[in-house]
């Protein structure tokens, strides 16, 4: 390759001089690096310029700057092409074919990359020396270097924001002392996605979330970015009623709203057993009634002998229905208490009933007067027996359901 080709491939990139051609080129597809630099030292500023870039764009859609980015792609593909040519050439090889890559429909995120350049460069950027900034963004793997300066005029503060060496924009605090979030992310919005879009501030009560046309919209504190147009806004939050509107972009550059809480609508709770020390939100409930519930909400529900019932609901139902479960339950051993007397109720069960039955034998082989009554006595001691162990049956399985 002779150094003539090699100058010329440079230039495609950027004009640099010939020290240029000792640097390696290693720029990343579809990655659009941004190097941030600035003449003062401020943690919080960088964070903020940190935000704005997240904010107003993740991807280069500027056409001109699209352009721009392509053609650079374009030229590191030709450059590694030669190369690889030059390599099978020296090692006689096959030359490979050049496979022209298809760049239009790439996405070219924006990557932003915070400097700390050494002072003498620092002092060529500051002059806006164009060499100096073509050497620093091809050292930096840079498609664009962005340099702010702070110059105070007494009480007026002013923020130079340069491009590749350009003075481009100059900044002046907001009177709300805001901070330069909003014109720091109003100009990168303008310059990489360009023209058509807007920044909107929300100001309203509560926190919430936006939809616009139907879908979610990314915010950044109380901001968001719309493309220019008419916009069906609906503003939501938990337990509140939707705030509607119509934004109308860039005529309008805010929206103040007040989300209010639903009305409440009535409740009604059954327990069983029936208890009357019902309470909502710490409030006693008659009747197990109430006429405005609202949400969200906590219910206890206690009765005597019964464990006490606890609910939670973010919306109300209009119909609440608690079993309480009795105390006993939960008393240490319950579990071998209620299968000993069950057992033990079961087995007086049978017995009862074995009883009711020799005897109804006996009187009816003897005919005997006085064994009337008590076949009576035990055919009924064999049925309250008998709701014994039912009773006891049950104990026994809600023992085993809940584990006890």
């Amino acid at each position: 390759m002779t150094l003539s080709k090699v100058i010329s491939i440079s230039r495609k990139r950027s004009s640099l001089a010939l020290l240029m051609l000792f640097f390696t080129m290693q720029l990343g597809a579809a990655s659009y690096r941004v190097g941030v630099c600035s003449s003062f030292f401020d943690p919080a500023f960088d964070d903020t310029v940190r935000d704005a870039i997240s904010f107003a764009a993740s991807a280069v859609e500027d056409p001109l700057l699209l352009k721009e980015a392509i053609k650079r792609d374009e030229a590191k593909d030709e450059k590694e092409y030669e190369i690889s040519v030059a390599s099978a050439v020296s090692a006689e090889n096959d030359k490979p074919s050049y496979v022209e890559k298809d760049r239009s429909a790439e996405l070219y995120e924006i990557e932003p990359v915070f400097l700390d350049l050494p002072e003498v460069q620092l002092e060529f950027v500051k002059k806006g020396d164009a060499e100096a900034v073509s050497y620093i963004m091809a050292l930096n793997d840079l498609d664009e270097l962005v340099f702010f300066s702070k110059f105070s005029h007494g009480v007026l503060e002013e923020l130079e924001i340069w491009i590749n060496g350009v003075l481009q924009d100059i900044l002046f605090p907001p009177l709300d002392n805001s901070g330069y979030f909003k014109p720091l992310s109003s100009f990168f919005l303008n310059r990489w996605r360009g023209n058509g879009y807007s920044i909107v501030r929300f100001e309203g009560n509560v926190p919430y979330t936006v939809e616009s046309d139907g879908k979610g919209i990314g915010m950044y504190d109380r901001y968001a970015v719309f493309e220019d147009g008419s916009h069906e806004l609906v503003l939501s939050y938990p337990y509140h009623a939707d705030f509607e509107a119509v934004l109308e972009t860039p005529a309008s550059s805010a929206v103040y709203f007040s989300l209010k809480k639903d009305e409440g609508k009535p409740l009604f709770i059954s327990t069983f057993p029936y208890s009357e020390e019902i309470r909502l939100n710490g409030e006693i409930v008659e009747d197990g009634y109430v006429e405005d519930a609202s949400v969200p909400f906590s219910l206890s529900i206690g009765h005597e002998g019964y464990e006490v019932g606890m609910i939670q609901g973010s919306s109300n139902p209009g119909l609440i229905e608690v079993g309480l479960l009795p105390s006993s339950l939960y008393e240490p051993d319950y579990l071998e208490i209620a299968k000993k007397d069950f057992y033990g109720n079961l087995l007086l069960t049978l017995a009862s009933f074995g009883a009711g039955i020799a005897i109804g034998f006996v009187n009816d082989v003897y005919s005997l007067d006085y064994l009337a009554p008590l076949e009576t006595l035990a055919a009924g001691i064999s049925v309250f027996q008998l709701i014994r162990t039912i009773d006891g049956l049950f104990k026994y399985r809600d023992a085993l359901a809940l584990g006890i």
